[in-house]
Formats: structure tokens, sequence, C-alpha cells
């Protein structure tokens, strides 16, 4: 069964190194994020709203193919906001990774 990529952002939060209750953040691409946008038919401008972050930045963030290369706390903005409106990021492990609506 494929995970929450990042899981419930509650119960697993960003610590660096090894310490206990660290979690290894995810990849998660742009092609990911444009996925989201689409399921939600979200512009780049509601998504900046729904994040916090600059339209400039999710610009930013989109243009460049691949994993995402952003601070951490602009991942957890982005994955948040996703997850408010249930939309969710899953691995590669079963066929790819992707995104979709979270089961109700």
């Amino acid at each position: 069964m494929t995970e929450n990529v990042l899981g419930t952002l509650s119960d697993r939060l960003y610590t660096p190194g090894n310490e206990p209750g660290a979690v290894r953040v995810a990849t998660i691409s742009s092609e990911q994020i444009k996925a989201a946008r689409g399921l939600l038919r979200w512009e780049q401008t509601a998504l900046a709203e729904a994040s916090g972050l600059a339209v400039v930045t999710i610009k930013s963030i989109e243009r460049r193919p691949g994993p995402l290369m952003v601070r951490t706390s602009s991942l957890y903005a982005l994955v948040a906001a996703f997850d408010q409106a249930g939309v969710e990021f899953f691995d590669g492990d079963n066929g790819g990774a992707g995104v979709r609506f979270k089961h109700r």
C-alpha cells in the first residue's frame, strides 16, 4: 500500500540529523506540484496564497524539472496547503510517484 510521502504533518515533524523522532523528507518533484495544482484547478496565485509563499517562489519551483530544491519550511508549506485542500503526494514504490485526492 502506498503511503502519503510526508505522513501526517502533525505527527511527523522534520528534525535534521539522526536524532530520535527524525524523519526522512521524501522527494517531491515539481511535476507533482503542478499535478496537485491541476487536481485542485488552482492557479499559481492560489497555491501561493494557500501556502504563504510568494508567487515568484511557486514559479521558480515549477520551472525547474525534477526533485524540489527548496527550503524545508517551503516544502512543508506546500505540502500543508495541499493537505488542507485534500490532496496528498505518494512515492514511487508502487508504479510511480504521484498525487491524488485523500481518502475520505
